[in-house]
């Protein structure tokens, strides 16, 4: 190479510089574009999360939130699908679809959606089953080579790749969102970062509607039976009134049932009110099935069915709406069936008890001003029923208001009777149906009202038992009637067996300290104990036969004896009959009345006459008015008999003559 043809050493030197310094600004304009690139997309990122942020913190709809929520990440991942599941409530838990897609028409993506919505998905099954599993976001590269269930149908739709993530409520699962993409791809590391974010501020809006549900539950239904409370129940009601109202038929009717339990107050008293919620509960869960099972027609709910609502309005009362009640007669039914099904024995954690329940009837249409009124009118109905003797049903007429207002009346007026001396003791014999001589007198309390005159006990007893007043009434009849008796065993009849019968009410048998008041009783009035029976219904004894059968022994070993009343009207149950210490049974009038005209009381009489004598127990006939029940019952061999055909329940005074005649005139029989 000739000298001129020789490199200038200077110019390679700047030829090289030349080209680091393109490589340099090369290098240069591919990092600022790539810092562009990522410029651009953190300001995507910053954008959505933004945008979500906002729409969460602002959303009252869990479901509108989820739809935004799929369009933002369908638009911000390029993915033509996306899909929401939440996770079903009971058992398993599993996610269910909630119908709310982003997705492109095309018969191929409709059979896609419709598997979908059709499954449940149980955990680690599938994309959204692993995310269920794990908690965590992930990634499908390429739906073709997974174990996909729905991989077949995906391909129709032309998707390849699939992403999810949780929807958390700490680290609980509520929800996950799932997303297809028609090419394949390497999982992204920053957008399942982002998803994460996204599923933490989704899980706020469902964490907050969690929140409103469940202070609108309790807003709206009794914490302890979970049934609708007195607000919810009377929102249904008015709305019923209304679509009566709207009804283009016309004639659409509905009912209001309210009940209240029979002997609850028993139960709460004698087994505390943890034993009484429990069986408040157990009372809400047998409405339900009880309307269930009457109305299979209807769809049904918790709470009873499409047609009917059962409510709890507090204590141990409910109520029970009817809608579209086509005949009186419907209501009825459901009531005798609700009957039924309280009166069988409820089997609590450590007792078997007893109770019933009495259930007052009104009906509405679409000319009820309001459902109030109709409430109120079906409790007036339910006074009634219980006035009449409890266990029964009462449908609301007009002419029960005014009586409801007389016996409210009554009320009132019963509050200090006993304070003001209104109150007194009347006896009437029990007499022996061997030799016609007294044997002992059942106490009576009678009411000499200061303008209605005399009061029976059944028309303001029922009314003592539900104001409390029955406590003290209860003990002041018991202090008069041992002191009576002791008296008069002193004057007529020192060294026999005069005894005096004392009702004990079912309300107050179930104090807790009953035993003892008795015991103080006897004590105060120096009266012998085995010259006292106590006289407890069959209601009263079945209430808790348990606990019954405890207080009766304990009482018997003081020597105090036990007779049960009106037997054959109530449970009737000789299993519990035989483990009770009772000395006696009264049967009921009902049995007695022409039972020397009436074969076949006379044959139920003869059996349980019979059945006494085999237990060693004695029999009192009750309700004895004539000559020829007397000698009926004596032919039976009946033990003793008390009623109008030997004498009315009488005054101190006239049963001093009664006496001063029986033991003046040896065994002459009472006048």
């Amino acid at each position: 190479m000739s000298e001129a043809e020789a490199p200038d050493p200077e110019l390679a030197r700047l030829l090289r510089r030349l080209e680091r310094e393109r490589q340099i600004r090369i290098e240069a304009e591919n990092i600022a574009e790539q810092g562009l690139r990522d410029l651009y997309e953190r300001q995507r990122e910053l954008t959505l999360i933004e945008a979500l942020i906002t729409a969460a913190n602002e959303a009252v709809d869990v479901d509108a939130i989820m739809e935004f929520a799929l369009r933002r990440i369908c638009k911000y991942s390029n993915c033509p699908v996306g899909h929401v599941y939440l996770r079903a409530e009971g058992p398993g838990r599993d996610l269910v679809s909630t119908r709310i897609w982003q997705v492109p028409r095309g018969e191929a993506f409709e059979a896609f959606c419709r598997i979908a919505e059709a499954t449940r998905v149980a955990s680690g099954v599938g994309l959204a089953g692993r995310i269920l599993a794990t908690g965590e976001a992930t990634w499908i590269e390429d739906l073709t080579d997974d174990n996909f269930a729905r991989a077949a149908l995906a391909r129709q739709a032309g998707l390849k790749a699939a992403f999810g993530f949780p929807v958390l409520i700490g680290a609980e699962v509520a929800a996950v969102l799932e997303f297809f993409s028609k090419r394949p791809g390497a999982p992204d590391a920053s957008m399942l970062r982002i998803m994460a974010q996204v599923g933490t501020q989704l899980g706020r809006v469902i964490e907050r509607k969690r929140a409103r549900d469940h202070l609108t539950h309790h807003a709206y239904h009794d914490s302890l039976t979970g049934l609708p409370n007195r607000a919810m129940f009377m929102e249904r009601l008015n709305q019923a009134i209304a679509a009566a109202r709207a009804s283009a038929e016309g004639g659409r009717r509905l009912a209001v049932l309210f009940l209240d339990l029979d002997r609850f107050k028993t139960v709460n008293d004698s087994l505390g009110h943890l034993v009484g919620d429990e069986l408040l509960v157990l009372v809400a869960r047998r409405l339900a099935a009880c309307l269930r099972a009457g109305d299979q027609a209807s769809r049904e709910y918790r709470y009873g069915t499409e047609r009917q609502l059962i409510g709890r309005l507090g204590g141990d009362e409910f109520t029970i709406l009817l809608d579209d009640v086509r005949q009186t007669q419907d209501a009825i039914e459901v009531a005798e069936r609700i009957m039924h099904e309280l009166g069988l024995p409820f089997g609590l954690s450590k007792h078997e008890v007893y109770t019933g329940a009495s259930v007052g009837i009104a009906f509405g249409d679409g000319s009820s001003r309001n459902g109030h009124d109709i409430v109120r009118q079906a409790d007036i109905a339910l006074y009634r029923a219980k006035s009449r003797g409890r266990g029964r049903w009462e449908l609301f007429d007009d002419a029960m208001g005014a009586q409801v207002a007389e016996q409210l009346q009554l009320e009132r007026d019963l509050h200090g009777a006993l304070e003001r001396g209104e109150l007194r003791v009347h006896y009437q014999p029990i007499v022996s149906l061997q030799d016609s001589r007294i044997q002992g007198f059942e106490a009576l309390v009678r009411w000499e009202h200061p303008e209605k005159g005399w009061i029976m006990p059944g028309d303001f007893i029922l009314l003592a038992e539900e104001t409390g007043q029955i406590h003290a009434i209860g003990q002041w009849m018991l202090h008069q009637a041992c002191s009576q008796i002791r008296r008069w065993r002193e004057s007529f009849d020192p060294q026999g067996a005069l005894y005096v019968s004392v009702n004990v009410s079912a309300v107050e048998f179930a104090r807790r300290d009953f035993v003892q008041r008795v015991l103080e009783a006897l004590h105060a009035t120096g009266l012998p104990p085995q010259r006292l029976k106590l006289e407890i219904t069959e209601s009263a004894a079945m209430a808790d036969p348990e606990r019954t059968q405890g207080q009766l022994k304990e009482l018997q070993g003081h020597g105090i004896q036990f007779s049960l009343d009106d037997f054959g009207t109530g449970f009737s149950s000789l299993s519990h009959l035989l483990q009770l210490p009772i000395h006696t049974l009264k049967i009921d009038r009902s049995f007695v009345n022409e039972i020397d005209a009436d074969g076949r009381k006379r044959h139920v009489l003869d059996t349980i006459v019979a059945l006494a004598r085999n237990l060693d127990i004695e029999v009192v006939a009750e309700g004895t008015e004539t000559s020829g029940e007397v000698d009926c019952l004596s032919a039976l061999n009946c033990h003793y008999a008390q009623g109008f055909y030997f004498s009315h329940a009488l005054d101190q005074k006239a049963a001093e003559v009664m006496l001063s005649k029986q033991f003046d005139a040896g065994a002459e029989r009472p006048e």
